[in-house]
């Protein structure tokens, strides 16, 4: 498969919007069914979906580059990155990492057949995450899957700034891929991932497979409770937007409880700008936010209230790999650099 067209579709996955939609477009199937060119009539009958709403859809991902539309004949085709996503095993991919983006968003349903199912839902008596981590079928599409975004967004990232650091900790860090690169980036580190039991040993793996063992550990742990106090740096990074603001206070007030005073918190995230919050809500109308996509003010709010100072804010990325679109993608990625006071 072309690299730069699984660049994009990853990266596009990042996007609120996009995961929606992107997700959507694979549950109704729409990259096979446009393999050949149809009609939005057509697409709407074999779909069963809403085509006012499927309408408004491809719209918007074609402006991304996501099935183009012919204005002489009136129909909808693939384009080159909707058309990768009829590979099997990248669709399953992709499909299990928007997993938590599962709305109805286009279908018309009945509502008595409608499953709202969130990351919230992981916290609220459905676990989808130990679905796939107990299905041996499903696991390994799901691991590649999150170590490709991962990865995607690693090798992007700028300079978080850990010089005056020496021991740091990643709260819900997955596999551990940050911490390995940042070990890598960083030599004079230690550090240690936080993490559910379900991942411990593919942490332990990947340090290993790093030959890093001297210098990382994985922990197995809940951010909820406790953390370990022996770190001057905590990093939490596309995690907090899946909780709501008592959960992040809670998680916040622990890490600021974990570190004496000066030391860091860095917060990477996907972040709302203040006057894309109207748009991000018009656009995914009839639904709740899946994810909650803060505003970086409301953001350093919770950080001011939980005893940290923000001492800079700032693009995640590289500045080559900026390309913020407000008509389509109203968040990006920032880090919010704070200090325990």
């Amino acid at each position: 498969m072309n690299p730069a067209i699984l660049s994009k579709i990853y990266k596009d996955a990042y996007a609120p919007i996009f995961g929606i939609m992107l997700f959507t477009a694979l549950d109704l199937n729409l990259p096979t069914l446009l393999l050949e060119p149809k009609t939005l009539s057509d697409l709407s009958e074999l779909t069963f979906a809403n085509q006012a709403k499927l309408d408004h859809m491809l719209k918007i991902l074609s402006v991304h580059g996501y099935f183009s539309y012919n204005e002489q004949t009136q129909q909808w085709s693939n384009s080159p990155s909707s058309a990768a996503l009829t590979d099997d095993s990248l669709s399953k991919s992709m499909k299990l990492l928007l997993w938590p983006y599962k709305y109805e968003y286009l279908s018309s349903y009945p509502e008595s057949i409608k499953h709202q199912i969130s990351c919230h839902d992981v916290h609220f008596g459905f676990d989808y995450f130990s679905g796939i981590m107990n299905n041996r079928e499903i696991l390994p599409i799901y691991r590649d899957g999150v170590n490709a975004m991962e990865n995607l967004f690693i090798s992007r990232l700028r300079d978080i700034g850990l010089g005056e650091c020496q021991k740091v900790l990643e709260l819900a860090g997955g596999e551990g891929n940050l911490m390995v690169y940042l070990a890598e980036q960083y030599p004079h580190i230690t550090g240690a991932v936080l993490e559910r039991y379900e991942v411990i040993d593919m942490i332990q793996k990947n340090i290993y497979e790093h030959n890093l063992q001297e210098r990382i550990m994985a922990i197995n742990g809940d951010m909820l409770g406790d953390l370990p106090t022996d770190y001057d740096c905590i990093i939490i990074k596309h995690s907090l937007c899946e909780w709501d603001n008592n959960c992040v206070k809670n998680i916040i007030s622990n890490a600021r409880k974990a570190l004496q005073a000066g030391g860091k918190f860095k917060w990477m995230d996907k972040f709302a700008v203040e006057n894309s919050k109207k748009y991000l809500h018009t656009t995914i109308h009839e639904m709740e936010d899946i994810r909650t996509i803060r505003t970086l003010e409301e953001s350093q709010n919770l950080l001011t209230e939980c005893g940290f100072r923000v001492e800079k804010i700032e693009n995640s990325l590289r500045d080559e790999f900026i390309n913020i679109d407000m008509e389509v993608n109203p968040a990006s990625e920032y880090i919010i650099h704070s200090v325990a006071i």
